[in-house]
């Protein structure tokens, strides 16, 4: 197990964690369900709310402190980011049922297409979309970077990194393959102008609307 220091069991994290409904249904029913006075809980997450490890240990029978229980958690979830992405540690979320960290829940209903709904994009010209984004969905934050000669770098809601390609067809964003596997889901992008995207609809969260927030203009 990698040292753990206390600096790292107290760690704030700089922005609010962004919750999807499915980590929001872990943490819920497995989690704080089986939280109670005689056990010793510890919910660990990654500053972008992707990656999740929770231990527990019951009394009278529990060897461990709470920061030995958070240290194996937060162990876990790093699954190696320590080294390549310091700065996805993971955090102490919630110790013995009391959250810890700011945090954004994200519900079902935050999927819906807002009131009034922004504006459909048709685009022509690919090199407008060339940049890095993220994407919240109900299942994480979706981020990828879309380079000018049609291939993309994807990391996805477990933050595992993956090599495509992108084109724009009849307007729409589509997805052409991902780690060589030939795949074709497309979307609606909205917004005012690729540089102030609004959101998008992707066939992979069919009646859902994901949004989109454009982290660079430059691809990766």
């Amino acid at each position: 197990m990698a040292q753990i220091s206390s600096a790292d069991l107290a760690r704030q994290a700089a922005a609010p964690i962004e919750i999807s409904p499915y980590v929001a249904e872990i943490y819920r029913d497995k989690y704080l369900a089986g939280v109670d006075g005689a056990t010793s809980a510890i919910f660990a997450i990654s500053p972008n709310g992707n990656r999740f490890e929770f231990r527990t240990c019951r009394h009278p029978d529990c060897q461990m402190s709470d920061d030995e229980i958070a240290a194996r958690a937060l162990d876990r979830c790093n699954l190696g980011f320590t080294r390549t992405h310091p700065e996805q540690r993971c955090l102490v979320f919630d110790r013995n049922g009391k959250i810890e960290q700011p945090h954004r829940f994200w519900t079902d209903a935050d999927f819906d297409m807002p009131v009034p709904a922004p504006a459909p994009l048709s685009l022509t010209d690919p090199s407008a979309l060339v940049g890095r984004y993220s994407a919240m969905t109900p299942e994480g934050q979706l981020v990828i970077s879309l380079r000018r000669d049609g291939s993309a770098y994807f990391w996805d809601t477990g933050d595992y990194f993956h090599q495509g390609t992108w084109s724009l067809k009849a307007g729409a964003f589509c997805v052409l393959s991902v780690d060589q596997r030939t795949i074709t889901t497309c979307g609606t992008l909205y917004g005012t102008d690729p540089q102030h995207l609004a959101g998008t609809s992707l066939d992979l969260f069919p009646g859902k609307f994901l949004p989109v927030t454009r982290l660079t203009s430059s691809a990766e």
